[in-house]
């Protein structure tokens, strides 16, 4: 092969090294919380608005309520708000009560993350809001046919139209690399025998670095060729 195909593969590789490292790395090593369950769905569009007065409270009920529950997220119906807040979820089933409470200003897009511990073993049970502010906080809820559950929406004990968003996570956020082998594990159930998590990593060094390669070798060789 000529010096000029080295020179194409020599640059790409570190082309294609350089994009790894800029894109590929820290979007796999970027931890995030894992969803566990969503309750009930967040509004897709315009968030409708549930009022829970002072001391109130804006509860679901038939919420599935798991184990590897760590921390519930509901949203302020108005994702700009930066006013402080005090909330607590509290989670009830037969033989089993959760508290957990945040006091301070919304995240991005007007998220209210609070930790709070789920129960021994799956149960169905009732999942709460609790406003311990002074002032009213206005919760974000949908009437949303298409994405509306079982659960059904009350504030101090009256049903209300609409219902409250709430999504349930894992305590500890993870990464997409350090869930590699349970990704894998997963991909290959009700496979054939033949198809196991080793043949996932098969694929991904293939299309991670064979492709790549392939394509620059199969460009160095065309170049080489038009020089001829």
């Amino acid at each position: 092969m000529r010096r000029r195909a080295v020179e194409i593969l020599v640059v790409g590789a570190l082309l294609v090294l350089a994009g790894y490292a800029y894109w590929i790395v820290p979007f796999a090593t970027e931890r995030t919380p894992r969803l566990v369950s969503t309750p009930s769905p967040f509004a897709r569009y315009a968030p409708e608005p549930v009022v829970v007065p002072a001391d109130g409270r804006a509860c679901l009920d038939r919420v599935g309520l798991s184990p590897r529950i760590g921390a519930a997220v509901v949203r302020l119906a108005d994702p700009k708000s930066v006013e402080p807040v005090a909330l607590e979820v509290e989670l009830r089933a037969r033989g089993y009560v959760a508290r957990g409470e945040t006091r301070g200003r919304p995240r991005t897009g007007g998220e209210i993350i609070v930790d709070v511990r789920g129960p021994r073993e799956d149960a169905l049970g009732v999942a709460c809001i609790v406003n311990r502010a002074e002032d009213d906080v206005t919760l974000s809820a949908t009437s949303d046919p298409r994405i509306q559950t079982r659960s059904q929406s009350s504030v101090n004990g009256n049903p209300v139209g609409p219902d409250v968003g709430l999504i349930f996570l894992e305590p500890k956020p993870e990464s997409l690399a350090s869930l590699a082998g349970v990704i894998a594990d997963r991909v290959t159930v009700w496979k054939p025998g033949i198809v196991g998590p080793w043949l996932v990593w098969i694929l991904l060094v293939v299309v991670a670095i064979g492709v790549p390669a392939g394509a620059l070798w199969a460009y160095a060789q065309g170049d080489d060729d038009g020089r001829d």
